[in-house]
């Protein structure tokens, strides 16, 4: 009998994908991002993708700027 439709294979289960970085770390590289001239808002959203932090913890800081 054929085998039909889809169908998924997991090799390794996800593991912790937030990375250990400190507010003081995401802190100094929002300063350097905008004093280069980026817009806050695009250093909050490039911070938390590269760093896969949430938004809302890099916003947090940014906002204590």
């Amino acid at each position: 009998q054929d085998v039909r439709g889809e169908f998924v294979l997991v090799v390794e289960g996800a593991g912790e994908s937030i990375c250990e970085i400190s507010d003081e770390r995401i802190r100094e590289l929002l300063v350097q991002r905008i004093n280069a001239g980026m817009r806050k808002s695009d250093a909050v959203k490039q911070i938390a993708v590269e760093f896969d932090q949430p938004k809302n913890r890099v916003y947090k800081i940014a906002n204590d700027l």
